[in-house]
Order: C-alpha cells, then sequence, then structure tokens
C-alpha cells in the first residue's frame, strides 16, 4: 500500500469514527428534532453501520476496538451526563464487532450478528433494569391487572409474553439492520464522486441549521408506571375486597423502586462515571494525535448529518430514511 492510499484510508477511518461519535453523542436529540420514531433502535443501528464501515475500509489491527474507545472518550467530552449504562452498550458492540471482522470471512453472517446481538443486548438491558427497579412483585400485579382488564381468571404471565416480544422485535430489526449494512458496505463505493447534486460543499456554512441540542428523553414509561401504581394503591385503599395487590404490596413496590432508584442516581451512578471518566482521560492522553483529528471533523459531520437529512426530502418514510444513509455515507467518504 502506497503512502497516498494509506493516507486516504486513514482519513476516512477519522471520518468514520467521528460520524459514529456523532450518532453517539448528537443524533438523539438530532432524530427528536426532526420527529424520527424508535430513536434507540435508529442510533444502535447507525453505530452498528458505521462499525462494520470501519471494517470494510480500515482493516488495521484492532482498529474497530481503538476507535470505540474513541468514541467513548468523546460521548465522555460531548456527553458527560450518559449513564455507565451507555458505556456498557457501546462497548459490548466494539467488542463484538472487534471479535466478528477480525477475519473477513462470512461478512454477511457477522453484520447480521453484530446488528441483532447489538439490538437484543439493548433490549435485555432495559428489561433488567425494569425488574431490579421494580421487583417481581410489581410485574406479578401488571400480570393480575391485565387479568382483571381481559375478563380471563386464567394464570397468565402477560409481562414474559410482552419481554419475549419486545425482544423478537430488536431481533428482527436488528437481521434487517444487518442485511441492509452488509449491502450498504458493498456499494457505498461506487456512490462516491457519482452523485455531485448530494455533496455538501464543505467551504460553507450551513444556513438554519437545525438545532440538534440533546433533548431530555420522554418519561413516558415511568409515568405509566407510577400511574398505574397509583390506580393500584387507590383500588386498594377504597375497594380492598376487590384489590388487584394489597395496599401493603404497593407500598413495598413504590418504596422498593424509591430506594433502588435513589441509590443509583445519587450513590451508584456517579462513582461508576467517575470511574470510567478515569480510565477513559488515561486514553485520551495516550491517544491525543487520534482525539484530536476526530475531533477536528466533529463538526463537519454534524453539517453533514443536517445537510443528508434536508437532501433527502423529495423522499419519505423508509425511502426517505435509505436515500438519507446514502446521501450522508457518500458525503462522509468523498474526499
Amino acid at each position: 500500500m502506497n503512502n497516498e492510499t494509506a493516507s486516504l484510508n486513514q482519513t476516512v477511518y477519522y471520518r468514520l469514527i467521528a460520524l459514529w461519535a456523532v450518532c453517539e453523542a448528537f443524533a438523539g436529540g438530532m432524530l427528536h428534532a426532526f420527529k424520527i420514531p424508535f430513536t434507540g433502535m435508529m442510533i444502535n443501528s447507525m453505530s452498528v453501520i458505521c462499525i462494520i464501515l470501519i471494517a470494510t475500509f480500515h482493516r488495521g489491527t484492532l482498529s474497530i476496538l481503538k476507535a470505540t474507545i474513541i468514541v467513548a472518550i468523546f460521548k465522555m467530552m460531548l456527553s458527560p451526563h450518559s449513564p455507565p449504562t451507555a458505556y456498557i452498550a457501546l462497548f459490548f458492540q466494539g467488542t463484538l464487532g472487534q471479535m466478528l471482522f477480525a477475519s473477513q470471512r462470512f461478512k454477511l453472517m457477522s453484520c447480521i450478528l453484530l446488528a441483532s446481538l447489538t439490538l437484543v443486548e439493548s433490549s435485555i438491558q432495559r428489561i433488567l433494569v425494569m425488574v431490579l427497579v421494580y421487583g417481581s412483585d410489581f410485574w406479578i400485579a401488571v400480570d393480575a391487572f391485565i387479568a382483571r382488564l381481559t375478563g380471563n381468571d386464567e394464570t397468565t404471565s402477560y409481562s414474559i409474553r410482552f419481554a419475549i416480544v419486545y425482544v423478537s422485535i430488536h431481533f428482527v430489526f436488528g437481521i434487517l439492520v444487518g442485511y441492509y449494512a452488509y449491502r450498504l458496505s458493498k456499494q457505498v463505493s461506487a456512490w462516491v464522486n457519482a452523485y455531485p447534486n448530494y455533496l455538501l460543499d464543505e467551504t460553507k456554512s450551513e444556513e438554519n441549521t437545525t438545532d440538534v441540542k440533546k433533548k431530555r428523553k420522554k418519561r413516558w414509561l415511568l409515568m405509566l408506571i407510577w400511574m398505574m401504581l397509583l390506580f393500584l394503591y387507590v383500588q386498594s385503599l377504597f375497594y380492598p375486597e376487590n384489590a388487584i395487590i394489597s395496599k401493603k404490596d404497593v407500598l413495598n413496590i413504590v418504596l422498593r423502586s424509591a430506594l433502588i432508584l435513589l441509590a443509583w442516581y445519587l450513590f451508584l451512578s456517579p462513582l461508576l462515571k467517575k470511574f470510567i471518566h478515569h480510565l477513559l482521560d488515561k486514553q485520551k492522553a495516550k491517544m491525543a494525535v487520534q482525539v484530536a483529528a476526530v475531533s477536528a471533523l466533529i463538526p463537519l459531520m454534524q453539517r453533514m448529518f443536517v445537510f443528508s437529512w434536508k437532501k433527502s426530502s423529495e423522499q419519505k418514510g423508509m425511502s426517505r430514511l435509505k436515500l438519507f444513509s446514502k446521501i450522508l455515507l457518500l458525503n462522509v467518504l468523498h474526499k
């Protein structure tokens, strides 16, 4: 490989890392601003695509793992309030990607496994958090509540069914994302320089750029759970003989969840974040050159992200998402 080719590969490598960092740190706010549904799955999917493209265009030693560390450093710098679980998910993605793409054999299977396992891990992580916070009594109450609404006298674990459906949706979506990312990695080279109308003029500043400040996540699920607990408490208070669960059990659930949430947000989460940030600060010093190179590209990647979404407005629905991906990636890889 000559010096020019090596330099080009390194440029593409840094651009893909910068895009991944933008996906992790800013994409949530951007997607909320653009009113795109299923934001969590979209962000995970974009991260998976970045990993697959890094594996395609830069086959250096441990390139995905090094990219993961750099992205984690920028996540720490740009989204300092991200919970420890976000770093766990990030390193799960990167480590799994490094393992699957250590060899370029069976690339389609590797793409599908990376996407599906990443999305499944994300869904299971959310379920485990809910189980840990609210305990088994709450899920027994959920089953009893739904049974009362449906008039079903048989003992049915609706909560387990919902969990299976929830994980299955993520798994199936992951398979589709993996296959799409595989096709993307094969086709994207042909797009570069083939669509001049879709290229951003990097010398000009974008006007009327969409405000992409990260919005506070909607706590609709948490509100729904607490409203349900309130309903169960009031029902047990006024109609104790027909109570779905007893007043004592409701208070136990509320007390348990409150104590766990307080312990997490006041003690455990800050300590874990401090430990993670300490480790990442050490890596930041060791990788100062790479971090500086990626840092210089972050504003450009944000502009490309917004430009690509605006440019894809000629399409609707899934067609727009596909066109958005196409425009964004050909701009990232164009040099």
